[in-house]
């Protein structure tokens, strides 16, 4: 090969191998678009996670409602507490309260100021359930799951006890779970001194809800 037959022949090799780079460049951004980005612009689409694990609760009391379709089980020393049947125009056809003091609905401490070096109310602890009629109503889940917490834009699939919940929220977050055009759901609060281990008890509660026939 002389001189002259090199020269002809090394602007097509250059064209060549800009045609593998830039064929290189198209397929790595196909990728990215295809499988990474999706998870980071659509941060309101339900993710599925991993099952979560249940434990032992043979030895737990149980709450029946019959009527509202469910039963729940709940620790020894948790109380039921005023159950209501609606409906109630700004939430619920039906709520349960299971916690640790015999005060319904979050009232948990008086206005006047008291002086101690753990406020009373940091202990205590409650689980809800609730109970709304989309058919009844007109309404999604998702219309549910919009006004029942700010959280909303943040919400993950999870699998509970054979069930679909969609958990809405990190820190105190909510379950909804759909059958039949009604939703249930859950939440909880809890007081500085117990918010560790009353988290656990929200998810072991959880765990053991069911449909009944």
């Amino acid at each position: 090969m002389n001189r002259n037959d090199f020269t002809k022949i090394k602007p097509v090799l250059i064209g060549n191998i800009l045609i593998l780079v830039v064929l290189i460049v198209i397929v790595t951004i196909a990728l990215y678009f295809a499988f990474v980005r999706p998870s980071q612009d659509l941060p309101n689409e339900i993710q599925p996670v991993a099952k979560q694990e249940i434990v032992d609760t043979s030895d737990w009391k149980t709450y029946r409602a019959e009527e509202f379709g469910f039963e729940v089980r709940y620790p020894n020393n948790l109380l039921v507490v005023a159950p209501y049947i609606g409906p109630d125009p700004t939430g619920y056809d039906f709520a349960v309260q299971i916690s640790n003091v015999e005060v319904p609905f979050g009232i948990w401490c008086g206005e006047e100021e008291i002086e101690f070096e753990i406020n009373p109310c940091a202990s205590n602890q409650a689980v809800y359930v609730f109970v709304r009629d989309l058919e009844l109503r007109g309404e999604t889940l998702q219309e549910v799951i919009s006004f029942s917490t700010s959280r909303s834009d943040m919400q993950e699939l999870v699998t509970i006890n054979g069930l679909n919940f969609i958990k809405v929220g990190k820190n105190f977050p909510m379950y909804f779970v759909e059958k039949q055009s009604v939703a249930y759901f859950f939440s909880w609060v809890a007081g500085e001194a117990v918010i560790d281990n009353s988290r656990e008890i929200y998810n072991q509660i959880i765990s053991t809800f069911r449909f009944i026939e």
